[in-house]
């Protein structure tokens, strides 16, 4: 069941359940609202440049007023259903898409698990026509000084659910915006770049996600790197074999098996047959053997 939450306006904003994750139709409210939330980056970012050139604290701290305000103007238009007649049809498909998918989650046990941990509110939410063809998410709350991708709390999904965007998709994207919720979304390169930690964390969690529904497995995150049978589908063995090629990944699996309570609470799943998270002693063990073979 979904329940429906009043907004200012007569519109409908669907939570789903009883998790703090909410299908927002604001495809058009964001297109809307670029113009002025621009003018308030390009203030921002010519102050933010003068500030630095001048070494002037003030300029520097009206830089950071004016990225406030273009937080304000795309958060309001991200989170504040378009409420336009004209757009009720689509906002209606768009959102039965959505808790569809949600539902197909949450009858995963570890995407039920996911679900029932999220800290802060997930808004998952259309792009603006024009946009990337990428599902992504984000801060809410982002760091003014660092960037969009820095912050931490209440998050939203950029999400089309289409052919390319299925419930595995969405499943990935809900693991970034629970890092967002805990506080701990933290991007470094890792693998001679192959992936950023963020993003081998996801792709592990979607890779047991695939699993659990009998699916092929993804390879690698990166697509230039292939499977040894060529293209983007690889089993849990290839990828095993795969994580032997850089010392990275058994530290990063190790580091957030030591640092992370979803990562914790599903390492000791049996089933499914894809959980490097379990099989890390192994993977380690493979590692320190290959290195001693080498001299390290």
């Amino acid at each position: 069941m979904c329940r429906t939450v009043q907004a200012e306006v007569e519109t409908q904003m669907v939570q789903f359940k009883k998790y703090p994750i909410y299908v927002v139709y604001s495809r058009h409210n964001q297109n809307d609202s670029r113009e002025l939330a621009s003018r308030y980056n390009r203030e921002a970012m010519k102050l933010e440049k003068e500030g630095a050139r001048k070494n002037d604290p003030a300029m520097k701290a009206a830089a950071r007023r004016e990225y406030e305000w273009e937080k304000l103007v795309e958060n309001t238009a991200l989170t504040t259903e378009d409420s336009d007649p004209r757009y009720k049809k689509e906002a209606d498909k768009y959102r039965t898409d959505v808790i569809n998918r949600l539902k197909l989650i949450e009858a995963v046990p570890i995407g039920k698990t996911l679900l029932s941990m999220f800290q802060n509110d997930v808004y998952i939410v259309p792009r603006p026509p024009g946009g990337s063809y990428a599902a992504q998410t984000y801060p809410l709350d982002w760091d003014t000084e660092q960037g969009f991708a820095f912050g931490k709390g209440d998050s939203y999904i950029w999400f089309e659910p289409n052919s390319d965007f299925k419930d595995d998709v969405l499943f990935h994207e809900l693991t970034h915006a629970y890092r967002y919720s805990v506080g701990k979304f933290n991007r470094v390169a890792m693998a001679d770049n192959e992936y950023n930690t963020e993003e081998f964390y996801a792709h592990q969690l979607q890779n047991m996600y695939r699993s659990y529904k009998g699916l092929w497995l993804e390879f690698s995150y990166s697509s230039s790197v292939t499977s040894p049978r060529g293209g983007k589908w690889g089993t849990k063995q290839e990828i095993y074999d795969h994580f032997l090629s850089h010392d990275d990944f058994a530290n990063v699996l190790k580091q957030f098996l030591d640092t992370d309570d979803f990562v914790r609470s599903v390492r000791h799943l049996r089933f499914p047959d894809y959980n490097p998270f379990r099989d890390y002693p192994s993977i380690q063990k493979q590692v320190d053997t290959i290195n001693r073979m080498r001299g390290n």
